[in-house]
């Protein structure tokens, strides 16, 4: 008799929604309380919107949004860990295949019924959610619309872990392994971007560690990310985004079909099913151990020796614990250890030589001028003293002004031929990074980013050149942001937060924006380095129907001439100016080399509960003035700035007035008051 095969088999899917059921069932129950009875609550609570949060509802998304998430990035994987647990098991699976059911049957079945049990709570929840709104229609506002984004977006994402965690599943021997590695495989692209860059960094000059879209190689982040966006669609997850995604879950599907198709029987059991998988494996394990070792010996050495150091160290470690997980044994052969290691060593030294010596050309590789269609270029602390608040989006955007691109080029061509090469992460008062980005004529782009030593005094006049242009000025002060309509602006006293008047006049405002604009653009390079130490006030501006930037603060410098002398014909200086009078007392201690080396920051040496509670046992002398000459005399030196490299602070201060605002005193050799000296 003919033995019929199926590609097909009901029996398969009715099997695994009776055997797996209650994973659908803790997925409904889960989904529940994330939308379903969220939305009940507000029908039935009259004080809803007092006693939650204002945006817990703006969309289904961010409905419980923690608790959405953690189903949505367990229970598909733990369906598939499930679904296909009978595969990691000899007596199943021999009786599951002695079944007259090939073996893309039993994958399509599998598939099928897995998916039946992720999406009929979705859908279910969304049915409830329909039916509570059509009842509530008066209290709960959410159209039918949302309800079906929510339920395919959910659909979508679910599927593809789903299908991700199945390809591992029959890529493995071993249930927990496939669990394991599949939340390996997710952070797999970031953290290898996040690796690679930090170690590039050391041997490419150039080479930029941080890139800000590193994150949305993380699918849970950008997920996430996609999900919270209060509109539905984040501006970052574009539609090659859910392309990237649909085409990495037609590959999952037909990597699993081939994974199932091919896979030994006898490999049950096994880390990994296939041996061409194994090397791999095991090299992909050496590999990251490698590139963590290297950083954690340079982190806490900060050398090129136990740079090297790390890496040996780990690479050896990772490679002896991935031999030792596909043997299932600590045996090992010792001759098979060194033969192995021994070649990823070579190929590896191979690569370190052709990085050192920069045989790609990365470093001198340069657009010329008449390449470049738009530049962005970042100089950390200059032009970053404006702070935007609750802004969601990048407000640096991309110039096509031929005068900054000629400088900007110009500017690069320098730092590029003057390099500063070092191993060390210690920073010092000299160093900066500079980034540059540019679109090209072709439509690619390209970025650098470097370490420069301002003490070089050809970085420093190129810096000057380019920081000085009035194009990167406008951008890096948001300009386009100033020019957008202001309701007020209010101006804060730097000792005294409290201590600041309102500008409501739709003239006045006008002026001051004016000025502002025009100091800015006036501001010379070596102003700019002194941004923080040359501040008295601070200007904020409430921005009218700006849902990105709906507030600007900036530093009002003493160098702003026209702003300064506009304030103090109108008066406002003389309201804004602090005495001795407006404090009550001054303390100060004496910041020595003990005290610099055992704690974590300056100011906590006024905060003893905080001491009590970071287990820090210290004698701290504290020296209490009310002499309201020697306060004056602080004032007038200006030593409220903050500095970053604690071995030039000499002592600290607190200055408090009546209300219990204070404010922290630093004294360096160029500002200390005489009574101290």
């Amino acid at each position: 008799m003919k033995l019929k095969t199926s590609y097909f088999n009901m029996g398969i899917v009715l099997q695994d929604l009776k055997q797996h059921g209650w994973i659908s069932l803790l997925y409904f129950v889960g989904l529940l309380l994330t939308v379903p009875i969220l939305l009940l609550m507000r029908a039935t609570d009259d004080n809803f919107e007092r006693n939650y949060p204002p945006t817990l509802l703006d969309t289904l998304f961010t409905g419980d949004y923690f608790l959405q998430l953690f189903f949505l990035f367990t229970i598909p994987i733990l369906t598939g860990m499930f679904i296909f647990r009978y595969l990691h098991k000899k007596d199943s699976t021999d009786f599951s295949h002695s079944l007259p059911i090939r073996r893309e049957g039993h994958y399509f079945s599998h598939l099928v019924g897995g998916a039946t049990i992720l999406l009929v709570p979705i859908w279910a929840n969304t049915l409830i959610g329909i039916i509570i709104a059509l009842i509530n229609s008066t209290t709960v506002f959410i159209p039918m619309g949302e309800f079906i984004i929510w339920a395919l977006c959910l659909s979508f994402f679910s599927l593809f872990f789903f299908l991700l965690s199945s390809a591992v599943g029959l890529g493995v021997g071993n249930t927990i392994a496939q669990g394991v590695l599949t939340y390996i495989l997710i952070g797999l692209p970031m953290g290898i971007t996040l690796l690679g860059s930090f170690h590039l960094s050391f041997f490419l000059y150039g080479f930029p560690e941080y890139n800000p879209t590193r994150y949305h190689l993380f699918p849970f982040y950008h997920i996430g990310e996609f999900l919270l966006d209060s509109s539905g669609i984040d501006p970052v997850f574009t539609v090659s985004s859910w392309m990237t995604y649909s085409i990495l879950m037609i590959l999952f599907f037909v990597v699993g079909l081939l994974f199932y198709r091919y896979r030994s029987l006898e490999m049950t059991n096994q880390i990994i099913s296939f041996k061409f998988l194994r090397p791999i494996f095991k090299y992909g394990v050496t590999l990251c151990a490698m590139l963590v070792g290297g950083i954690y010996f340079h982190v806490s050495q900060d050398s090129a020796g136990w740079l090297y150091f790390g890496y040996v160290i780990g690479a050896l470690i990772g490679y002896v614990m991935a031999q030792m997980l596909l043997d299932k044994t600590w045996r090992l052969s010792l001759k098979k250890l060194v033969i192995g290691y021994g070649a990823y060593a070579v190929v590896v030294f191979l690569i370190g030589l052709s990085l050192h010596f920069d045989i790609y050309g990365y470093e001198t590789r340069i657009p010329s001028e008449n390449e470049i269609d738009e530049v962005y270029v970042e100089v950390p602390e200059y032009g970053n003293q404006v702070y935007y608040y609750d802004s969601y989006e990048e407000r640096y955007t991309f110039s096509s002004d031929r005068n900054l691109i000629s400088n900007t080029a110009l500017v690069h061509e320098i730092v590029a031929q003057n390099p500063y090469k070092t191993y060390s992460r210690q920073w010092n008062e000299e160093l900066r990074t500079v980034n540059f980005q540019y679109k090209l004529e072709n439509g690619s782009t390209f970025s650098r980013a470097y370490t420069v030593d301002m003490s070089d005094e050809k970085i420093k006049n190129a810096l000057r050149l380019l920081v000085e242009t009035p194009e990167f000025k406008k951008d890096r002060y948001g300009f386009d942001s100033i020019d957008k309509e202001t309701d007020k602006i209010t101006l804060h006293s730097e000792w005294l937060y409290d201590k600041t008047i309102t500008i409501l006049n739709p003239e006045e405002v006008k002026q001051f924006k004016a000025l502002l604009k025009q100091d800015i653009l006036e501001m010379t390079f070596d102003q700019e380095e002194k941004i923080y130490q040359a501040s008295n006030y601070r200007a904020e501006l409430s921005q009218k129907n700006d849902r990105y930037h709906p507030f600007l603060d900036y530093h009002i410098l003493d160098s702003y001439v026209h702003v300064n002398e506009w304030l103090r014909e109108k008066g406002y200086l003389e309201e804004l100016e602090v005495t001795a009078d407006d404090f009550e007392r001054m303390e100060l201690v004496e910041f020595t080399a003990e005290l610099r080396n055992t704690l974590p920051y300056p100011e906590i040496v006024f905060q003893p509960g905080e001491l009590e509670m970071q287990g820090i046992e210290q004698d701290i002398t504290i020296l209490e003035y009310t002499d309201k000459k020697e306060i004056q005399q602080v004032l007038d030196l200006n030593s409220k700035d903050y500095y970053d490299y604690q071995e030039d602070i000499l002592y600290i201060g607190l200055l408090s007035d009546s209300n219990g605002n204070q404010t922290y005193l630093f004294f360096t050799e160029d500002n200390i008051p005489p009574f101290l000296q």
